[in-house]
């Protein structure tokens, strides 16, 4: 028989911690703990392209999350320097997502007309080690059921393309 108790977390390892841990677990596999083993040197930083719907208005979705990539973050009282670097951007509502155009020309991001410039800088190879896509936000029609129609699938299809192109 169960009793109805709240669940108390673990007060040994937070789920931030235990994130933390995991992927600090990955990057050690990957890396190799062999004794012999070089020392590393300072691991490139992870190049990312983002590619947001719409990027119009502070503390928007896009604005939220971008701001941190390329800013970091505070978490109780301690800032967190940001462990990546945005290279690029797609912005689908372009002409109305003037925070994004400011914000990208002030960090000197280039913003491309397509998600795949970004995500090749313009070239014709994959140029980036990651992609985040942001589609909250903008001026989209709704289905017969009142279902907005964001275009984070089509944008996801689109990078999916290029990317195939690339392999």
């Amino acid at each position: 028989m169960t009793e109805n108790r709240p669940m108390r977390p673990n007060p040994l390892v937070t789920r931030r911690e235990m994130v933390g841990i995991a992927g600090m677990a990955g990057l050690t596999s990957l890396a190799g703990t062999a004794a012999d083993a070089a020392p590393q040197t300072q691991q490139r930083r992870p190049r990312i392209a983002c590619c947001v719907s719409f990027w119009g208005a502070p503390g928007s979705h896009a604005d939220w999350i971008i701001c941190k990539l390329m800013d970091g973050y505070w978490w109780q009282g301690a800032h967190t320097s940001s462990r990546v670097d945005v290279v690029s951007a797609y912005i689908h509502q372009f002409d109305t997502s003037e925070l994004g155009q400011k914000v990208c020309k002030a960090k000197s991001i280039p913003i491309y007309k397509t998600v795949g410039e970004a995500v090749t800088l313009g070239g014709k190879e994959l140029a980036v080690d990651g992609v985040v896509i942001v589609g909250e936000h903008g001026n989209y029609p709704t289905d017969l059921k009142g279902h907005w129609l964001l275009p984070r699938w089509w944008i996801y299809r689109v990078l999916s393309i290029s990317l195939r192109k690339e392999g």
